[in-house]
């Protein structure tokens, strides 16, 4: 069985240069290992202008590529594991029913890695919704190619659309969280746009009205009219597609 795996990138305003540096992480940890694909691919998806955000640019990298098993989110500022892809491949075997797999945290920070602390081990629904961001989810994970283009990102959402994805997804989809890094959070990386360095007091109203959402709501699943109402950015996407380069050249 032969599976591919696109890693998407988005790359907003000032990341270009650590872009190439994610860009590289990802072809390290193919040297280690390429797990269970075929074949890995990845998309640096141009926001260089900051007109549409990370979740209207990891939905175009998605639409550009509809034909991956697997999609691996990862930020401009950060890096995927080098021993990302080996490890996703011995998840899936303890976990196969899993559709997308999560990691244990790890930072560089100060010049050094950091393991991130109160990391929630195994990881349940009700953990999520009662810890929420504190050790539950982090950037960098792996997600099913269908599930991933069923669902998409939220393109309303100008914060936190990341987590707003991960809850989203989990609501819907079996998932699994492991206890090995699958990637490197750089938080010496400086911040350089609102759209994907958002300031501290927009990003903390929008992830605590996210907590209340779904605190209220539960374990429900999004309906196929609230799936359908995520996809209204395909005709933006469209027209930015018609003007803009859709990835960075290599």
């Amino acid at each position: 069985m032969t599976e591919k795996l696109v890693c998407i990138i988005p790359v907003g305003p000032g990341h270009r240069r650590l872009s190439r540096r994610a860009e590289w992480s990802i072809k390290v940890a193919q040297g280690h290992g390429l797990g269970p694909f075929s074949e890995v691919e990845c998309v640096l998806v141009d926001d260089t202008k900051g007109q549409f955000g990370r979740a209207a640019a990891r939905n175009h990298g998605m639409s550009l590529h509809p034909d991956a098993d697997w999609y691996y989110f990862l930020d401009a500022d950060d890096m995927m594991h080098g021993e990302a892809l080996v490890r996703f491949g011995a998840g899936r075997k303890r976990h196969p029913e899993a559709r997308a797999i999560w990691g244990k945290g790890l930072l560089w920070m100060h010049g050094e890695y950091v393991a991130i602390g109160d990391e929630i081990f195994p990881m349940t629904w009700e953990d999520v919704i009662l810890c929420m961001n504190l050790g539950t989810f982090g950037v960098g994970h792996f997600v099913g190619g269908e599930e991933a283009r069923r669902l998409r990102f939220d393109e309303t959402v100008p914060h936190c659309e990341g987590f707003e994805f991960c809850v989203s997804f989990i609501s819907c989809f079996p998932w699994v969280k492991i206890e090995e890094p699958l990637s490197i959070i750089d938080k010496d990386a400086p911040s350089c746009n609102d759209h994907y360095s958002p300031c501290p007091a927009p990003w903390t109203r929008a992830f605590n009205a996210h907590v209340m959402k779904w605190k209220t709501r539960g374990r429900v699943p999004l309906t196929d009219r609230e799936l359908l109402e995520r996809h209204f950015g395909e005709r933006e996407r469209k027209a930015w597609c018609s003007s803009t380069p859709a990835t960075l050249e290599t």
